[in-house]
């Protein structure tokens, strides 16, 4: 079975405990803010993104960058030195600020940024630079749009995010790792002090209480 696929299987179940593990690890209240958060970082003088699972952040301010592992064979160093070398949450949003400008960047993902933007704001990790008047018509229009009306939005989505800036006292972000016991003991270990690891396995010792289950 490829590992994709079993990720994306457990990825379903992880998402209905995601808070309550997290908070439970953390001894706070940990919120859920997006799923596949793009860490955009160079290489070769080139700009790349790759994107990890979960943005979370606690009730304390820090944020949480969390990626999901089912095995040993997804797990991949090169790609968690990469998250570990761009983790500046300012670098991270003015990188997202420029990827969203970019003219490779076609009109129905401008719309998928927005709605991260959107949840950024709900979440209070990015600000305005200036409290903006009113939302342009455009933006709240759902459906298939005429080609000229797709540009209108996407100009008014690049300046939405030009209007943005990184929440003052969020400085790195921390990183968290959901996986087996085989990948803690034999690869992350090498990382222990920059990363916190969580045991598929431990799970059931933490005082989880599903929202779901006690409403």
């Amino acid at each position: 079975m490829p590992n994709y696929a079993a990720e994306r299987r457990l990825d379903g179940v992880i998402n209905l405990f995601l808070e309550d593990i997290l908070s439970a690890e953390y001894k706070e209240k940990v919120t859920y803010v997006a799923p596949e958060f793009p860490i955009i970082y160079k290489q070769d003088s080139k700009k790349k993104v790759k994107y990890i699972d979960y943005l979370c952040s606690t009730h304390s301010g820090d944020i949480l960058l969390v990626e999901l592992k089912t095995d040993r064979k997804s797990f991949n160093k090169g790609q968690l030195d990469i998250y570990l070398k761009n983790n500046d949450w300012k670098n991270l949003i003015n990188r997202l600020k420029d990827r969203v400008k970019h003219e490779r960047v076609k009109s129905d993902d401008k719309l998928k940024y927005l709605t991260l933007l959107t949840k950024l704001l709900e979440h209070g990790l990015v600000a305005y630079i200036e409290t903006p008047s009113k939302i342009p018509e455009v933006l709240l229009r759902s459906g298939e749009l005429p080609k000229k009306e797709k540009g209108q939005r996407s100009s008014h989505i690049i300046k939405a995010f030009d209007n943005i800036k990184a929440k003052e006292g969020l400085e790195e972000c921390k990183l968290v790792y959901l996986g087996p016991r085989i990948l803690e003991e034999s690869l992350v270990s090498d990382y222990k002090d920059r990363i916190k690891f969580i045991c598929f396995d431990d799970l059931g010792s933490l005082d989880i209480k599903p929202k779901f289950l006690s409403e």
